[in-house]
């Protein structure tokens, strides 16, 4: 990947040189970012990004890094990262959350306090801003039907508020234009914690039994095309279990590929690329990645 040379730049604000990247993605798989900015505030992150505009240089975020695959060839720019913008605050039976706090450790703090609603997001990795932006969720539901409020900033540093969101959900996409998503006001139910443990250990049960949840993976590879599901489309082709290189279709639920051996972004491309012409030959059907490619 080409780009400037940062090497001699007189860097701003706090920033890392030369971060691998594979160590921030459930995938492990990820080159040299050149910069990594992890900002622990809405005021530092808007400083990152008016320093990287005036240097002129490339951005991409990163959250949790579950849903994400980055290049073996890492990234010629600065990758900000959103793990350290991780708070929560409970306001009766709304929880504002910021962007990088763990969408695991809301669904905790849910079915301690007994707040319902949160329950079809158990099981899925990631941060609170990523599932935001990709609508997170699963056959019992999305994040987007219980965010109230969204709060974002654009790459030039402008700070938005959002507070009519539900049409911007839709099938595992958030449309806020490319905005970066700082924070997310999440409207709930009163419930017990009885009740809301109850149903999340129902829920992953059952996700365990069908998903690779303990291998390291992106999640699901592809959206579910209309009426069908890409798991079984692929499954269909005599794909699950195949390998190639370090990743393999998984044996346990075919739209999920793992990094079983020291596997790169290369093999993974090349084998979701694999599946997709497989299941457009046999079935005519054009499967949408839901993982992005970074």
């Amino acid at each position: 990947m080409k780009g400037q040379d940062v090497s001699s730049l007189v860097l701003g604000p706090p920033v890392s040189k030369g971060i691998q990247l594979s160590r921030y993605t459930s995938l492990g798989v990820g080159g040299i970012a050149d910069l990594f900015f992890r900002p622990a505030s809405t005021k530092e992150l808007r400083e990152d990004l008016l320093w990287l505009k005036s240097e002129g240089l490339p951005v991409r975020v990163l959250g949790g890094g579950s849903n994400v695959v980055c290049s073996d060839e890492g990234f010629r720019g600065g990758v900000i990262s959103t793990l350290s913008l991780s708070r929560a605050c409970h306001e009766g039976v709304k929880i504002r959350v910021y962007a990088g706090y763990s969408l695991a450790a809301l669904v905790r703090k849910c079915c301690n306090f007994g707040l319902s609603g949160i329950e079809p997001l158990a099981g899925i990795p990631g941060t609170d801003g990523g599932a935001a932006a990709m609508n997170a969720g699963g056959k019992y539901g999305s994040i987007g039907p219980i965010i109230e409020e969204v709060k974002t900033i654009t790459l030039e540093g402008e700070e938005r508020v959002y507070h009519h969101t539900r049409e911007r959900f839709s099938y595992r996409r958030g449309d806020f234009g490319g905005e970066i998503i700082t924070e997310v006001l999440i409207g709930l139910k009163r419930s017990t914690p009885e009740k809301v443990q109850g149903e999340v250990r129902r829920i992953l049960r059952e996700k365990f039994a069908a998903q690779p949840l303990s291998a390291r993976s992106a999640g699901c590879v592809f959206r579910n095309p209309s009426g069908d599901s890409a798991g079984r489309l692929i499954d269909a082709c005599g794909l699950k279990g195949l390998a190639h290189g370090g990743m393999s279709i998984s044996p346990v639920h075919a739209n999920f590929i793992v990094n079983s051996a020291g596997g790169t972004s290369r093999e993974f491309r090349e084998l979701a690329g694999l599946a997709r012409y497989q299941v457009k030959k046999s079935y005519g059907i054009d499967l949408e990645y839901e993982v992005r490619i970074f």
